[in-house]
């Protein structure tokens, strides 16, 4: 599950090298989250629907004790506003996000995020009401190989990348189903 991640990555201490370790390694150790750069996003959750979203944020929230960035539409208003104001969160720097496939497409289409300004996105596989999740339910399967082939995919290193690259490339991890 998401909340037992950062303790499953080799018994409470997070082993190898990549982007984000650094989040989950304070989870580990109940220290606070460290400040993300201006305009990244340090680790990234993707989930299947604007519902789980928020069940995982919260669950996020309760075992990680850290503040979590929803990234769906929600909140009321025109749409273009949502973006707008999640947008300027993004701009100050987030440690941790819970988004949408179709969300993340349109703040990274409308320049407001950097796919190069985020260092780990995990893959949230729990299964919704009608048993699909975000790699099995076809809009965001689209959604997320969209944004793979166009955005994602020259960001990460390969299995003989420079160390130096890997601390500036992108990982991919995996959760599966809570």
């Amino acid at each position: 599950t998401l909340a037992a991640l950062p303790k499953q990555l080799k018994g409470g201490k997070v082993d190898g090298h990549f982007p984000g370790r650094d989040v989950l390694q304070c989870v580990c150790d109940g220290k606070p989250l460290p400040k993300a750069a201006s305009g990244a996003i340090t680790v990234l959750v993707l989930c299947s629907s604007t519902e789980r979203v928020f069940a995982v944020k919260a669950e996020i929230e309760e075992s990680w004790k850290c503040k979590t960035l929803a990234l769906a539409a929600h909140g009321g208003g025109r749409k273009r506003d949502q973006v707008a104001r999640q947008a300027k969160t993004i701009a100050a720097g987030v440690s941790v996000a819970v988004a949408t496939p179709a969300r993340l497409l349109r703040l990274v289409s409308e320049d407001h995020l950097d796919p190069k300004n985020v260092s780990l996105i995990v893959f949230d596989l729990a299964r919704d009401r009608k048993q699909r999740d975000v790699l099995t339910l076809q809009e965001t399967r689209g959604d997320f190989f969209k944004m793979l082939r166009q955005q994602l995919a020259t960001l990460l290193p390969g299995k003989d990348s420079p160390r130096a690259l890997i601390d500036r490339s992108l990982a991919l991890l995996l959760c599966g189903a809570s």
